[in-house]
């Protein structure tokens, strides 16, 4: 077992080391991994296991488990997070906002709530225009195994002039 020392003060204004445990929390740690693995799974033995509990004993391992207060408080917590998360999505937030920009009283919420609607539609990207600066127009005349042997060649250069640079 694994102590940690912690200084306390007496009555009399002296300082002890008093010795707590760390294995304590390992177990706590423990049971909370056993927690998130069951939720996850929804098998007390793989959870077990998961939990770093021997496999052989793992069946009995979790049905333990399952009757330990911090355990069960853990999986109930855990169950509520996973049932918030499944209930926030993408329509769910669309529906808010469509809701608000509805029912709003002033103007500003109601444009706030319309533009974060238009956002998720995309309404207002920004188009970039693009030029391009090489004309193209002659490589038409070429075939693609023209060009094909014309990179390789040119690719084949560059590495050398890199080999060279990289020796200088």
């Amino acid at each position: 077992m694994w102590y940690c020392c912690v200084n306390k003060q007496t009555k009399t204004g002296r300082v002890n080391l008093a010795k707590k445990s760390v294995a304590a929390d390992h177990h706590e740690m423990r049971r909370k991994l056993f927690a998130r693995e069951y939720v996850r799974t929804g098998k007390q033995s793989t959870a077990a296991i998961a939990a770093g509990y021997s496999p052989n004993g793992a069946d009995v391992s979790g049905s333990r488990l399952m009757k330990s207060p911090i355990v069960i408080n853990e999986i109930l917590r855990l169950e509520a997070l996973k049932d918030a998360e499944d209930k926030i999505n993408r329509m769910y937030v669309l529906k808010g906002l469509y809701d608000m920009a509805e029912d709003a009283e002033k103007d500003s919420d109601k444009i706030r709530a319309l533009e974060l609607l238009g956002k998720s539609l995309r309404m207002f990207v920004d188009q970039v225009e693009t030029h391009t600066t090489h004309d193209v127009s002659e490589l038409q005349e070429f075939s693609l195994e023209q060009l094909r042997a014309t990179h390789q060649e040119l690719s084949a250069k560059n590495a050398v002039k890199n080999d060279v640079e990289v020796l200088n």
